[in-house]
């Protein structure tokens, strides 16, 4: 009787450490009217992170476009080759002068990477598109649905 219950009381206290996590967080982006056509617009977030007992919570970034009809695309920020956080140019910068690509452009630090306004490869190492996340409209207001992704691989797989 005695090693029954010390086997439940067991179960019951590692439970916990065995748990996946729920993968992807909603998180609010901002009203809708906050962000311009064509306009690529950062946003940060902290999202909560749960692993076992341990509770954090951990900075990321989105980007957000809105098209000229008024949809929305959310990128994950993280470049898809190292996982170094893309920023938007207006135009070409130095660092990334050996690229061809003059116009606006998403550009990773890291080995220059280059995507354009819908998240393709230009160029650099990065294997695949940026990556894109699930998104929703409520009561004026954009959310996303944040998933980091293996970095340096062909396919989009969740972390």
């Amino acid at each position: 009787m005695a090693s029954a219950m010390g086997v439940i009381t067991l179960g019951g206290a590692l439970s916990p450490a065995f748990k996946r996590q729920e993968p992807g967080r909603w998180a609010r982006l901002g009203p809708l009217d906050s962000f311009v056509p064509e306009a690529p617009r950062k946003v940060d977030l902290e999202v909560p992170i749960k692993d076992g007992w341990m509770e954090s919570v951990q900075a990321k970034s989105v980007w957000v476009v809105k098209g000229q009809s008024g949809e929305f695309t959310v990128y994950n920020a993280r470049c898809t080759h190292l996982g170094c956080i893309v920023d938007w140019k207006t135009e070409k910068r130095e660092p990334f002068s050996a690229h061809h690509w003059k116009g606006p452009a998403f550009y990773s630090p890291c080995h220059a990477g280059v995507f354009d306004i819908n998240g393709v490869v230009l160029g650099g190492p990065p294997p695949r598109p940026l990556d894109t996340l699930e998104s929703r409209v409520d009561r004026g207001e954009l959310w996303c649905k944040y998933q980091d992704y293996v970095v340096g691989v062909p396919g989009k797989r969740p972390v």
